[in-house]
């Protein structure tokens, strides 16, 4: 493995670039409009996140159970630096 000063830095604003220009050409409101008006269940999904470049991010969106009314913020999850995807949660 590389390991050299500064490599987990680079890693982590690697991931974080990536994250945002794949989130960035989606639009997301048509698929969440009337959510927050009935209760939720906690449940987990795949997404594939495509990016500016033709890549694609596998990663899994957590969405807690809510009651009437209750948000939160949404939470994925992807795999990092060569290791496995876990199944669901942990």
């Amino acid at each position: 493995m590389l390991w050299y000063p500064g490599f987990k830095k680079i890693a982590i604003t690697l991931v974080v670039i990536l994250l945002l220009a794949g989130c960035s050409s989606m639009d997301v409101k048509p698929h969440y409009q009337g959510l927050g008006q009935q209760p939720t269940e906690a449940t987990y999904f795949d997404v594939i996140i495509p990016t500016h470049d033709g890549l694609e991010l596998t990663a899994t969106v957590f969405q807690p159970a809510l009651t009437e009314g209750e948000t939160a913020p949404v939470i994925i999850h992807a795999h990092g630096f060569g290791a496995f995807r876990a199944d669901g949660p942990v």
